[in-house]
């Protein structure tokens, strides 16, 4: 992921210690997604607030019918790191495990306060791995859908003795995988050595890539001077992002393009090319010793000379 400017909104993560309050609180998100092989549907499911064990029941149904349920879906368990040579270790060789136990390790080592981002960046690296997902009971691939058929899934769990609905997924369409357009429209607006951008990002997708150039056959990934936040509205998906390239030259115009990935690191074909010149909008400083004097039947204006660059003419 090289060169990717990188924010996540969906996955600030916080540790609390009772179930009730977790469950009353959290709001998941269920996302779907097809493969390759268009014969199987890759599952993940993300929360604001988390805990290292919690178990799910994943329902599908198909278009028109009634759910059924396919899975048990419970997070690998966790040992510690000295016992990973241990007959304890269920997964030896496995390189997600490993590393989800070191971390299990470093994060009761963390202090409290620090945890719960120490947690979200864990949470984060299962964009990139999934086989990580699955060990921390957040994702599931389902094998059993037919070509062509229309399914949707729904996700579940149990608090205090009762099974609690937790999210809905979207319908999917099975059939092999292909990248989808940039789901936004893109707002632009040319400052003083800056391009500003802002669009509304599709649930689902929360990383993007800049592309920058001075031509359309030079755009080409951008790392340079960038500043991307994000604002979201607590009752809704919708997520608004705010883009700053504030390392621009007045009276240059500049080629952009966006990416976005999605919470299975797939990518967006890219956006249209949006081009923006940033401009001087600066006034220059008033001008010092200006008379005016009364010559015959015309008036004299004199002026001291302005040192601004920028000064073009007088009016």
């Amino acid at each position: 992921m090289n060169n990717l400017l990188r924010f996540i909104v969906l996955l600030v993560l916080t540790v609390i210690s009772s179930c009730a309050i977790l469950f009353a609180q959290q709001q998941y998100n269920l996302y779907t997604t097809n493969t390759s092989s268009g014969k199987q549907v890759n599952l993940k499911w993300y929360s604001k607030k988390t805990l290292f064990a919690q178990s799910f029941m994943l329902y599908r149904k198909k278009d028109g019918g009634a759910y059924e349920k396919i899975a048990a879906i419970a997070p690998s368990p966790l040992i510690s790191s000295t016992e990973l040579n241990s007959a304890k270790n269920q997964f030896k060789n496995d390189a997600a495990y490993t590393g989800l136990i070191t971390f299990y390790d470093e994060y009761n080592r963390t202090p409290a306060a620090q945890q719960p981002l120490k947690l979200a960046g864990l949470y984060l690296s299962t964009v990139n791995n999934f086989n990580l997902a699955k060990h921390l009971g957040i994702a599931y691939e389902d094998q059993t859908v037919e070509n062509g058929v229309r399914y949707q899934y729904k996700l579940s769990t149990m608090l205090n003795g009762a099974e609690v609905v937790l999210a809905e997924s979207e319908p999917i369409l099975v059939a092999p995988y292909s990248n989808i357009p940039f789901p936004a429209t893109v707002t632009t607006n040319a400052l003083d050595t800056k391009a500003a951008f802002s669009w509304s990002a599709t649930p689902g997708y929360f990383f993007f890539k800049i592309y920058r150039g001075t031509s359309e056959k030079t755009i080409a990934p951008f790392s340079g001077n960038a500043i991307m936040v994000s604002t979201s509205n607590a009752n809704s998906n919708a997520v608004t992002v705010n883009f700053t390239d504030d390392s621009l030259l007045n009276g240059t115009t500049y080629y952009y393009q966006l990416e976005a990935s999605d919470v299975f690191n797939q990518n967006t074909t890219r956006s249209t090319v949006l081009l923006v010149t940033p401009r001087d909008m600066t006034a220059p400083t008033a001008l010092e010793n200006v008379t005016a004097n009364r010559v015959e039947n015309t008036i004299e204006i004199k002026w001291e000379h302005s040192l601004a660059k920028d000064i073009s003419n007088y009016l």
